[in-house]
């Protein structure tokens, strides 16, 4: 059951469709930019050898921590599960960028990845829990 908004509160739909957006956006971007760059990555490195890790860690990591992110929503809500979940997607970017080794690049991309789906999957969910839903009777 969805929970009750504050008496005379409505949602601002110009920011819920812009934070949608955003959270495409960063989904695209990551699948884009990451395809490309990680071979130039992996040669200055000197990781070769453990080169698939660094998109395996990924999902192995996305697939693990689908079932948590799926459940968190029904705990502090959709809105704090959204944020916290971007916080740690972009913190798993932002250490991806900084990794100095080729193992750091492969945990930091399962940190990235542990959250991947709340940024690209949540974030139609939060666009449609905006608006109620009236049941019609026929």
């Amino acid at each position: 059951m969805p929970a009750s908004r504050p008496a005379g509160r409505e949602p601002n739909t110009t920011l819920v469709v812009a934070g949608v957006m955003g959270a495409m956006f960063l989904a695209a971007m990551e699948a884009t930019v990451v395809a490309t760059a990680v071979p130039t990555v992996v040669s200055s490195l000197g990781g070769i050898r453990i080169y698939s890790w660094a998109f395996s860690a990924f999902f192995l990591a996305a697939t693990i921590t689908t079932l948590i992110w799926g459940r968190l929503p029904d705990q502090p809500g959709c809105r704090r599960t959204y944020l916290g979940g971007l916080a740690v997607f972009l913190l798993g970017s932002a250490l991806s960028g900084a990794s100095q080794r080729m193992t750091q690049l492969i945990a930091f991309r399962a940190v990235q990845g542990s959250a991947f789906l709340v940024p690209s999957g949540q974030a139609r969910d939060l666009a449609l829990a905006q608006e109620p839903v009236v049941a019609s009777r026929s």
